[in-house]
Parts: C-alpha cells; structure tokens; sequence
C-alpha cells in the first residue's frame, strides 16, 4: 500500500500526528518569544498565545490518535463477535451446546470454570 493511500486511510492518525508537531512548535515559539522579549507585557503575549494555543493543539492531537485507536480495537470486537456468532450457529445446526463451560478470571489472576 502507498504512503498517501495509507495516509488517507489512516487520516485520523496522520492529522493526530501534524496537530502535535504544530503543537510543540507553537509552544516553542512561545518559549523563544518569552524569553526574548523584556517587557512583562510582551511576555505575558507570547505566554498566552504560544502556550495556551500549543497545549489545545497537543491535546486536540492526541484526542484525534486515540480515537483511531479506540476505533481500531471496534473493529477487533465486531469481528471477534462475528467469529463467535458463526461458531454459535453451526454448533446449533450440528445439535452440539453452544457453550459448556466458560473460563473467567477471579480476583488473583487464576481461572476458574463456570457453567454456562
């Protein structure tokens, strides 16, 4: 697959990614123009618009990279679901139980057998 194609289709990523860089580069700017200029004032404007302006864009950034994260692990249910509805029906259609006994962990990690 080709990086724009890849880039297209992983946009939510690729955007996650640019937000941040901008995002670091405007809270650099602002610490240059800080500790460039003399007056408080000047000070105080490059303050809030480099810092407040950088921390929204990082933020808004890695807002965007766990979405496409979050809808990553959907997509991985929804098949894990399909699998499991498939194994459901053709264990009905051949006359088998469905589910015998299921394994769940208790509260120190060790499994233990429940019956469905």
């Amino acid at each position: 697959m080709g990086l724009v194609k890849r880039a297209l289709v992983q946009w939510d990523r690729v955007g996650g990614l640019a937000l941040v860089l901008v995002g670091l580069g405007v809270l650099i700017a602002g610490c240059a123009g800080v500790s460039a200029a003399t007056e408080t004032v000047d000070q105080l404007s490059y303050l809030i618009s480099g810092g407040i302006l950088g921390l929204f864009l990082l933020g808004l950034g890695g807002t965007l990279w766990l979405s496409a994260d979050l809808r990553d692990e959907w997509r991985k249910l929804d098949r894990l679901q399909l699998s499991v509805d498939a194994l459901q029906a053709t264990l009905s259609s051949t006359g088998g139980s469905p589910v015998a006994e299921v394994a769940l962990p208790d509260t120190n990690g060790a499994a233990s057998l429940v019956q469905a």
